[in-house]
């Protein structure tokens, strides 16, 4: 054989094998290329919603903060005044007076306004604890105010209905 003819076909042999790879290169690397860019952009989309989560996050601590703040302050407040309101009916005095003693000037805001910001804000946790509060409550309430005197029993009432006549 001749070698040109061997040269030539060796030639072509490695042309056409380098030009197979050269293509191999190309596909494999636009693959891993799209690929990597594919994790990229998904890594950012978590990163985008871990921040806008954070910052919704934020927004809301401090509105729960201060539902939390304003239902602290509020409790010892009902506390005070449900005592005395019990001690100073009892005694036909106003209650106003000691509750501006003990409290100044504070003027909390309606509980329905303090009970609608716990709802709305307040964890999952909190909430449930003021329900079973709230049901302990309208338990108990009935038998606490019969106890210290301001829901009248039957009797009670039937003199108090003569005293008025």
């Amino acid at each position: 054989m001749n070698p040109i003819i061997t040269a030539a076909i060796v030639s072509g042999c490695f042309a056409t094998a380098s030009v197979g790879l050269t293509a191999y290169v190309a596909v494999k690397g636009f693959r891993s290329t799209k690929e990597a860019t594919g994790r990229a952009v998904a890594a950012a989309n978590q990163d985008t919603i871990r921040a806008l989560n954070a910052a919704r996050d934020d927004r809301l601590w401090e509105k729960r903060a201060t539902a939390y703040e304003e239902a602290i302050a509020y409790l010892p407040f009902r506390q005070e005044e449900r005592n005395l309101r019990s001690s100073f009916h009892l005694m036909g005095r106003d209650v106003g007076k000691a509750l501006r003693f003990w409290f100044g000037g504070y003027q909390p805001p309606g509980w329905g306004e303090v009970q609608g910001r716990l709802v709305a804000y307040a964890s999952d946790a909190v909430v449930d604890a003021y329900r079973e509060s709230g049901a302990a409550e309208t338990k108990l309430l009935p038998i606490w105010r019969l106890e210290n005197g301001l829901q009248p029993n039957a009797e009670r009432e039937s003199r108090y209905r003569v005293i008025r006549r």
